[in-house]
């Protein structure tokens, strides 16, 4: 599972690098921390790409452990994007949102942060390109009411402000 983590140059953002280069001195220091915080963060990621709920809901919980967007937020970042990508195109992105969905509403928030980060940062009018199918498996993920970095201090520098929905 890690390989596919491993990012590259953040100026090519087609390239599935919204978050930046991540290193295997990265992913190392992130798994280190996350058994400082009592799990199993490699254990459970590789779980989760064997479509095991329970794990990837701790991956997703684990978000909560992280206060800024620093190295250890920006690596756990690109395995958040990168699971997107790889588990959606396994199971069906339906899957994935109804993974994201039942999560606690806090976990919910930090991982659509983290989502709409990753997006946003890649292409941030992307929205009204989208067709009416994509557009629906887009709310499906950012639900109506969704406000990126609402209560969140990870991205309270680049949250949306006002009490409009994210769009």
């Amino acid at each position: 599972m890690m390989s596919r983590v491993l990012a590259v140059d953040v100026s090519h953002p087609d390239d599935g690098s919204p978050f930046g280069i991540v290193a295997d001195s990265d992913i190392a220091d992130l798994m280190a921390f996350a058994r400082t915080q009592s799990q199993d963060l490699e254990k459970d990621c590789e779980l989760a790409y064997k479509m095991d709920e329970a794990a990837l809901s701790r991956v997703f919980a684990f978000s909560l452990k992280l206060e800024k967007l620093d190295d250890h937020a920006r690596t756990y970042g690109q395995i958040i994007w990168s699971s997107l990508l790889n588990l959606a195109e396994a199971k069906g992105t339906e899957w994935y949102d109804s993974q994201v969905a039942r999560q606690p509403k806090a976990v919910q928030q930090r991982i659509r942060d983290f989502l709409h980060y990753a997006t946003g940062k890649a292409e941030p009018s992307h929205e009204k390109d989208m067709s009416a199918s994509e557009r629906a498996d887009w709310e499906k993920l950012f639900p109506k009411g969704y406000i990126f970095g609402r209560n969140d201090p990870i991205f309270q520098t680049q949250a949306n402000r006002s009490t409009e929905p994210t769009p």
